[in-house]
C-alpha cells in the first residue's frame, strides 16, 4: 500500500516495481492536485493500474472545501460531504507574521478554548521557519521549547499558573497528507497561486473545520483578499 503517491517520481517507481512479487498487490493513494513538481512520470507501473476515483471530501467544510477546489489542477469534480461550518479568515498584522499568529493564537486558544494541539501553524517554505523564530522569540521565550529547521513547536503561557502551550508549526510540504482541526497558513503571498497551485491546494485544504491565512502586511492581504475571496481583517498590535 502507498500513500501520498502524487510525491513519487519514476525512479521510486522502478524500485517498487522491482521489489513486488510476481502475485502481489499494490494499491496507490494518490491527490494529483497535491503534486507540486512535473506531472506524474509516465512509462511506470502506474499505467498498468486500474484507476478507482474517491470524488468525496469527508475532511473540510463546505466552507473550506469550497475555497481551496479553486486551486484544484485535476478537472475531476469534488464532492463535499462535510457539513458548513465557520468562513475561513483572512488577517494580517502590520508588522510581520509574528504579530499576526501570535493574535489569531491567543484568539483560538485563550479566548474561544480550541485546545493548542488542535492548531497547527504552517508556513509555505523551510527558511521561513528560522525568519519566524526570529519573530516570534520575543513573544514566546520558552527555550525548552525551540523550533527546528525543518519543523517543530513554540510555547506560549496561559492562566496565572503560566501553563506552558505548544504549537505544532512546521512547511506546508512536511504537513502532506496530514490534518488538524485549525489551520494557520503563512507565506501563500511570498508566492504566486499560478504557479503553485499545488501549494495553495494542499495548505488550504488541510483544515477540518477553521482556516487562517495570514498576510505580512496589508498590501499582501489585499492581493490575497482578491484572490481567495476573502474579507480582510487587522489582528495584533
Amino acid at each position: 500500500i502507498i500513500d501520498e503517491g502524487q510525491d513519487f517520481g519514476a525512479v521510486e517507481w522502478d524500485f517498487i516495481e522491482s521489489a513486488l512479487a510476481d502475485d502481489a498487490l499494490l494499491y496507490v493513494f494518490m491527490d494529483p492536485n497535491q503534486r507540486a513538481a512535473e506531472p506524474l512520470p509516465s512509462g511506470t507501473i502506474l499505467d498498468s493500474l486500474e484507476p478507482f476515483s474517491l470524488p468525496r471530501n469527508c475532511r473540510s467544510t463546505r466552507e473550506i472545501h469550497d475555497l481551496f477546489v479553486r486551486f484544484a489542477s485535476d478537472s475531476s469534480p469534488l464532492e463535499c460531504r462535510v457539513r458548513s461550518g465557520r468562513s475561513p479568515e483572512l488577517a494580517w498584522s502590520g508588522t510581520h507574521y509574528a504579530v499576526g499568529v501570535r493574535a489569531v493564537l491567543t484568539r483560538l486558544v485563550i479566548e474561544e478554548g480550541i485546545r493548542p494541539e488542535r492548531v497547527t501553524c504552517l508556513v509555505w517554505a523551510a527558511y521561513m521557519l528560522t525568519e519566524h523564530l526570529a519573530q516570534l522569540a520575543p513573544f514566546y521565550p520558552h527555550e525548552k521549547y525551540p523550533f527546528e529547521e525543518n519543523g517543530g513547536q513554540f510555547a506560549t503561557y496561559r492562566g496565572p499558573a503560566r501553563q506552558v502551550i505548544l504549537f505544532p508549526y512546521t512547511t506546508i510540504e512536511r504537513f502532506s497528507g496530514l490534518e488538524n482541526d485549525a489551520i494557520l497558513v503563512c507565506g501563500l503571498d511570498s508566492i504566486k497561486a499560478e504557479r503553485h497551485l499545488a501549494d495553495y491546494y494542499q495548505a488550504l485544504s488541510r483544515a477540518r473545520s477553521h482556516l487562517v491565512v495570514v498576510a505580512k502586511n496589508e498590501v499582501a492581504a489585499m492581493k490575497l483578499s482578491d484572490l481567495l475571496g476573502l474579507e480582510v481583517q487587522h489582528v495584533g498590535e
